[in-house]
């Protein structure tokens, strides 16, 4: 008897239209932010407050929020920042955000151990998961299988990536080596990282929506997520997702 795989469809949202839009589409979460045409900014508490009271009146949706105080597309950021993020995660955490979103880069377009571990020791203070965004597909392609480790053990229970390239369709072949390799580190007989539970995000962005839409078999069929802006899935009758664990 075949069994069918959970889905989850994450969307990208700046706006309370949007989040309304998003959540009678089918959307299961949320990723809130400020300024999508920045890439996604830290989201304001107003925000957060409304499109919490939307989501419990209508269906349980999962709200994250993004954690990044500037535009840029270094991802590095200095103390006093760290120091601003820190303090905007716990207030977002008080007013009702499930998890959160984050990334940070050294100089060397490395991951940031230090602010990383940060961010994420306090989201999980706090009992809220955090995923790491697609500041993954800033770094060297050729040391992904370090990085995914790396991640992991600094806390981040998810990665944003669209394989290295500027869209899903041009990483897909990464996207199918993270998979493979986030499948191994979950394996039991991996006992330094049983406890690391990663899983893949697509993110989609026009045209490749429709193509993964049509042929959803392309994707690799262990632990991933569907993460859409929504100014691409509003274009779009329906808004199919890959499977998740």
């Amino acid at each position: 008897m075949t069994t069918t795989t959970p889905t989850l469809l994450e969307i990208c949202i700046d706006s309370y239209d949007s989040a309304v839009a998003a959540i009678r589409g089918g959307a299961n979460r949320l990723e809130l932010c400020a300024a999508l045409s920045e890439g996604g900014l830290t989201p304001t508490v107003g925000l957060l407050r409304e499109v919490r009271k939307l989501a419990d009146a209508a269906r349980p949706v999962q709200l994250y929020a993004m954690i990044r105080c500037r535009r840029g597309s270094d991802f590095c950021f200095s103390d006093p920042e760290l120091a601003i993020m820190v303090a905007d995660l716990r207030l977002l955490a008080e007013h009702g955000a499930d998890g959160f979103v984050f990334g940070a880069l050294t100089e060397q377009a490395e991951i940031h151990r230090e602010h990383c571990r940060l961010i994420a020791e306090e989201a999980l203070r706090l009992g809220k998961p955090v995923t790491f965004h697609r500041a993954f597909d800033c770094t060297a392609v050729d040391t992904m299988g370090e990085n995914l480790r790396l991640v992991g053990s600094l806390g981040f229970t998810t990665i944003l990536t669209s394989g290295f390239e500027s869209t899903a369709v041009r990483g897909l072949e990464n996207i199918q080596r993270l998979a493979e390799l986030a499948k191994r580190l979950r394996s039991p007989s991996c006992q330094d990282l049983e406890f690391l539970r990663l899983m893949q995000g697509i993110f989609f962005s026009r045209p490749d929506a429709g193509l993964f839409m049509r042929r959803p078999d392309r994707l690799p069929r262990e632990g991933e997520q569907a993460v859409c802006p929504w100014e691409v899935a509003q274009r779009m009758e329906k808004v199919c997702s890959c499977v998740m664990r």
